[in-house]
């Protein structure tokens, strides 16, 4: 019980109409400037956190566990003050929950993390600074001046809804660990006119191919 007085949170929250027997996190009231969010207050497990359960954190490094296996959306907008997220082992979802954080420069994300939402860094330092294939874990976020042929490395689990920038690739080859593409993956280039990948890609997402015919 001693890590509560540091946090503001709620107990047995909805989530999509079923009730989770869980801690919420709403805020974050301590001064530390790396803070480790605990995997459990009073005996519960911390599963999530609230809408701008960081807008206000003073701290610069802040380390998620696993146990929370959802990351939600907002969770820091416009906090000036955090420079660096390291997501744990076991979470599986990083939703558009540090977006316009302006000095977040270091992101350290888990295998473990499947699906990465498209504008989860959007307006950061850490993703102003990326350069043709930006990967996060096992998950493939971003392309950039790519020309020609886009090879993903062996490793890339996920195709990520891609930001694709300054590029004229027209060929796209995936290894054999890429088992999924999310949702409008490639939507953002329609000069693509060949795809090679393998019998291991099993799940692809609505118009993952994009206008590509």
């Amino acid at each position: 019980g001693e890590e509560a007085k540091d946090w503001s949170f709620k107990d047995n929250y909805i989530i999509d109409e079923g009730k989770i027997d869980g801690i919420k996190i709403i805020d974050y009231l301590g001064k530390e400037d790396n803070v480790i969010v605990p995997t459990h207050i009073n005996g519960e497990k911390v599963i999530g956190f609230d809408k701008g359960a960081f807008e206000t954190c003073k701290a610069s490094t802040i380390e998620i566990p696993g146990t929370i296996k959802y990351i939600a959306k907002d969770l820091g907008f416009d906090n000036k003050n955090i420079k660096s997220i390291v997501f744990g082992e076991g979470i599986e979802t990083i939703d558009d929950c540090f977006s316009f954080v302006p000095n977040l420069e270091s992101v350290m994300v888990s295998k473990s993390v499947s699906i990465i939402a498209e504008n989860a860094f959007m307006g950061t330092k850490w993703l102003h600074s990326q350069t043709r294939l930006i990967i996060l874990g096992s998950v493939l976020i971003g392309v950039r001046n790519v020309n020609s042929v886009l090879y993903v490395p062996q490793g890339v689990r996920t195709i990520g809804t891609l930001s694709i920038e300054n590029c004229n690739f027209t060929k796209v080859v995936l290894p054999e660990s890429v088992t999924t593409m999310q949702k409008d993956a490639f939507r953002c280039n329609e000069n693509i006119k060949d795809f090679v990948f393998t019998e291991a890609l099993t799940k692809i997402g609505h118009n993952s191919f994009g206008n590509n015919k």
